[in-house]
């Protein structure tokens, strides 16, 4: 045991076996038993390290006994007799059964936190153990409520026969088995699972489980959201290609309708009978167009809606979509709800294309983020510039989206709402923001731009708190003003590059008392203000127009005459009411087709609205 042979040990101090850290209690402890001292360890089994030759120790178990002199002091030792013991195996084993123990209870403390279900079954499908989250998984407040219960019991019938026939074959064959199924909680209502099944040594099976009720809901909700925006995609192109067809018919059947018009003023009966039904063939004509562009708009849903939800919903739609590491999407949102009757999809959609502008607009490999913020917008000033609206002075939330992109060029920021513009070629169609536009402007929202080229962009959107309903502007359907009511004897240059519309609306404003004049060309309206700027009291103009457009038009006009009034008359009248504004290009817009009576109003209406944008820009 020790490695010593007998001759060696013989005749030797006990020190050969003793551990020098423990010799000189060994040597104290002897002369204490010489000293008739206590005695502590003889009659005792003890447990002490021990010294082999080779050099290292060992532990032993030693029994000590002791016998007195012959006919001597009965207190005095003679000798010492011991058994001992190399329990070393046994010390290892029991060490190895400490360990085994320290790592069970922290295995079972980890199934205790563990926020998956856990159980164990004997091999006959009787619950033998489980942990807290899998009894609280099914409504049970009990771990003991369910041992020694089988495992079926917690699924209905239906659905523990489709266990036991599809995956309890699978698991037997193969050792282990994972899926979805759906099982009953103590109320009987249902909860959505996925389990993993796999064989205990003992023949017995353990089941991992996880509650994905609250993912699959998610997960329905965003496939809902993401049909929806796929289906308002649609109907936005659907449409765009409507408006440009109904632009083309609104123009001629503005041409038709006009001169029916300036006939029905002839004294002859049978030249105002046949006018009569050109107008009345040219109305149902406007109509037919009208439900052509209700192709591509949605009809709105309104409902309660929480915003903050909304950006919540479409964060969680656009993160996955970030194929870059360093790009990462904030939210900052008020504890409080932020509630609006509003369509849903529509918002949803006016977010989301700005939060997919953004996206694009980061640069790949380098750090940069999206953020997205709802708050209050009571006395909140605008950081950009207005594009669209007013700030509203009803109740209303400021959803702000910014990105650290690449920014938006300053002779962009003005055309980035028109339909078709884009800087994505083939990757984009141009026609997300003209769609954000159009939904803020029929709900009566405000919209401002701030934007750094190479250091990122910022929008800022006023959405009212007030009821949804509010009716929509329609300048194509104001109450008809008495002919020449407010502009009798007026100066009005108008525009247009069909020939027939522009002498149409001219002849109309002359049959009320206007002195119009007609201009195919819009450089040659600019080069008519340029010359004389006081000559003119109203402009009106067309929007789609070869070389400059309606809005091109007005800001180079206004550049001679900013108080000039210039009212918009345009085939598409929905698409371009986001242009008009005490801020913005247009003083009025009036839609095609229309009768000299609305022609006189709008015009009006256009000349008094700027009178009033004037006087408010002078105080």
């Amino acid at each position: 045991m020790f490695g010593w042979s007998a001759a060696e040990a013989l005749g030797q101090s006990l020190d050969l076996i003793i551990p020098h850290v423990h010799r000189q209690g060994h040597h104290a402890g002897v002369a204490r038993l010489r000293a008739k001292g206590p005695i502590k360890l003889v009659g005792k089994t003890v447990e002490v390290p021990a010294l082999c030759k080779a050099g290292h120790e060992f532990p032993i178990e030693l029994s000590l006994a002791m016998w007195p002199e012959e006919n001597g002091d009965p207190e005095a030792p003679a000798g010492f007799a011991a058994i001992i013991r190399d329990i070393s195996a046994r010390k290892l084993a029991e060490a190895e059964q400490d360990a085994t123990k320290a790592d069970l209870a922290r295995q079972v403390a980890a199934i205790e936190a563990s926020d998956d279900g856990i159980a164990l079954t004997d091999p006959e499908g009787y619950f033998i153990a489980m942990n807290r989250a899998h009894a609280a998984m099914f409504g049970y407040a009990d771990v003991a409520a369910l041992i020694g219960l089988p495992w079926n019991m917690l699924y209905s019938a239906e659905e523990a026969k489709r266990i036991s026939e599809e995956a309890m074959p699978v698991l037997f064959a193969q050792g282990q088995w994972r899926g979805e199924t759906q099982g009953k909680k103590a109320d009987g209502s249902p909860i959505e699972q996925e389990v993993a099944l796999s064989l205990t040594p003992e023949g017995g099976i353990m089941c991992i489980t996880r509650d994905v009720g609250d993912r699959r809901a998610m997960e329905r909700e965003k496939g809902r959201l993401r049909e929806q925006l796929m289906l308002a995609q649609r109907q936005e192109v659907v449409g765009q290609l409507a408006s440009g067809i109904a632009h083309n018919f609104n123009n001629l059947i503005a041409a038709i309708s006009g001169t029916a018009e300036l006939l029905r003023h002839i004294d002859d009966n049978r030249v105002r009978h046949h006018a009569l039904r050109i107008q009345s063939a040219a109305t149902t004509a406007a109509g037919l167009v009208e439900k052509l562009l209700t192709l591509g708009r949605r009809v709105p849903h309104p409902r309660l809606v929480d915003l903050r939800r909304t950006v919540w919903d479409v964060r969680d739609l656009v993160a996955p979509s970030l194929s870059d590491s360093l790009h990462r999407i904030e939210l900052e949102l008020p504890s409080a709800p932020l509630m609006a009757r509003t369509d849903d999809t529509e918002l949803n959609q006016v977010v989301l294309n700005l939060v997919l502008n953004a996206r694009d607009a980061l640069r790949p490999g380098e750090t940069a983020r999206i953020k997205l913020e709802v708050l209050s917008a009571e006395g909140y000033k605008p950081s950009g510039q207005i594009v669209l609206g007013s700030v509203l002075e009803v109740p209303a939330a400021l959803i702000r989206v910014s990105d650290t992109g690449i920014g938006i060029a300053p002779e962009d920021l003005e055309q980035v709402f028109e339909p078709f513009f884009t800087h994505k070629g083939e990757a984009g169609t141009g026609l997300g923001l003209a769609v954000v536009a159009g939904i803020i402007a029929s709900n009566n929202g405000a919209l401002a731009i701030q934007s750094w080229p190479e250091c990122g962009t910022v929008f800022e959107i006023w959405w009212p708190l007030e009821p949804f309903g509010a009716a929509e502007g329609d300048a194509g359907h104001r109450p008809a003003a008495q002919p020449g009511t407010g502009i009798l004897g007026k100066a009005v240059l108008v525009v247009d590059d069909n020939p027939a519309v522009v002498d149409t609306i001219a002849d109309m404003l002359e049959q009320v008392g206007v002195e119009a004049g007609p201009c195919v060309d819009p450089r040659d309206a600019v080069a008519i203000i340029r010359e004389d700027p006081a000559a003119w009291d109203l402009v009106i103009t067309d929007y789609d127009m070869p070389g400059m457009n309606g809005a091109a038009l007005a800001k180079a006009l206004r550049k001679y005459r900013p108080d000039l009034p210039i009212l918009l008359l345009t085939a598409l009248p929905r698409v371009h009411q986001l242009h008009k504004g005490p801020n913005d290009l247009f003083d009025g817009v009036l839609g095609k087709p229309t009768t000299a009576a609305r022609l006189a109003g709008a015009a009006a209406a256009a000349i008094a609205a700027a009178q009033e944008r004037t006087t408010s820009c002078a105080s």
